[in-house]
């Protein structure tokens, strides 16, 4: 087991840490299991690979340990330092994989790509020149209903909620943008990070709606947001270059995304399926969401590499859709690609639009 848990090639550990939830604990004995927990466990706790850590929580999952995986995140949430961790745990309990830029890759989709759509998915090479951080899980109803009792003209009827994400652990559904923005900026202020690093000024009356502005700065703040489109899919992809962070295999899809084929029309438990490389569950399928750019932000087809950084404040409007990632348990598998991108209104709610967050990371 030692030649699995530590192998050095991190990508193969990642892998064999894998093998062993979907092969299960019904092969071993008490004697085998309990040391074999606790390498695991280990391993989540100090490895410093995103991938190995993600990896191993849906290992020790597989195997029953929520509860000993709640209090480890309980006790990374106080750390002060990451250390050499390429991930962190917030004080609200929320995993954080940490991007070392720059970084530069192809965006989109090339042009033998099946079910691929050349009006929205333009091939270029696209570069992220800063560290950044992505949540590796969809805000959840547990993390929201934090949120929502400071915010209660937001919520959505329990019901209604129960009915299209059932899991507690369940990502929360019926984001629209605007909302997504109001949250960044309240995790922010958990976070006690200073007003001038939050990532969103609202319109007139303190309202996250339409006239909202994103400042010029925004890549250079410290405080949440949401993830740009170039994070987004730079994340999803965790260095493949294929349709799917795994591949392109569909044989394979169930395994990795919840879709119209597996999903049962709801959404699932965050973290259900097999994470991708860089231990980001969820990436594809589940719900979709909202990422930081407006459709409009599309790149024309040049030979030159494009960033994602802004230059002049945006102003939000609902004549400028904003972007959707990942699609959501209602898609057919054409959609359910790295690539896939949709486009609206920042006001529109609905029962499979979620986000997580991100940050500049200094």
């Amino acid at each position: 087991m030692d030649a699995i848990l530590f192998h050095p090639e991190t990508s193969t550990r990642r892998a064999l840490i894998l093998a062993l939830g979907t092969y299960g604990t019904e092969g071993l004995s008490a004697g085998e299991r309990e040391p074999l927990i606790g390498k695991l466990l280990e391993l989540y706790r100090n490895d410093p690979d995103s991938g190995v850590h993600g990896a191993a929580e849906w290992t020790l999952r597989k195997w029953g340990q929520q509860e000993k995986l709640k209090e480890l995140d309980a006790e990374l949430s106080k750390l002060k330092e990451r250390g050499e961790r390429r991930w962190f745990v917030n004080s609200q309990g929320q995993t954080f994989a940490v991007i070392e830029g720059p970084v530069e890759f192809r965006m989109g989709s090339p042009p033998t790509e099946p079910a691929r759509n050349e009006t929205i998915e333009s091939y270029r090479r696209m570069v992220i020149s800063r560290r950044f951080a992505i949540a590796v899980k969809e805000v959840t109803k547990e993390q929201w209903q934090r949120f929502e009792r400071t915010n209660t003209q937001l919520g959505l009827p329990p019901n209604f909620v129960k009915q299209y994400s059932p899991d507690p652990d369940g990502p929360m559904i019926g984001f629209t943008w605007y909302i997504a923005a109001n949250y960044c900026n309240w995790l922010s202020e958990q976070e006690g990070l200073p007003k001038d690093q939050w990532c969103y000024l609202p319109a007139e009356g303190n309202a996250y709606a339409e006239g909202m502005t994103i400042p010029a700065d925004v890549l250079e703040r410290r405080g949440y947001r949401l993830p740009t489109e170039a994070e987004w899919e730079y994340a999803c992809r965790a260095g493949a270059v294929t349709s799917r962070y795994y591949g392109n295999s569909l044989q394979l899809l169930n395994a990795y995304a919840r879709y119209h084929a597996n999903s049962d029309e709801h959404a699932w438990l965050c973290g259900s399926l097999l994470p991708n490389d860089l231990g980001l569950f969820d990436m594809l399928g589940n719900e979709f969401e909202w990422v930081q750019d407006s459709v409009s932000r599309l790149a024309p087809k040049r030979r030159v590499a494009f960033s994602d950084i802004i230059h002049i404040s945006e102003f939000v409007n609902e004549k400028n859709p904003r972007v959707l990632r990942g699609v959501s348990f209602l898609y057919r598998p054409a959609g359910v690609r790295s690539a896939f991108r949709f486009g609206y209104a920042p006001a529109l709610r609905n029962t499979s639009f979620g986000f997580r967050p991100s940050r500049t990371y200094h």
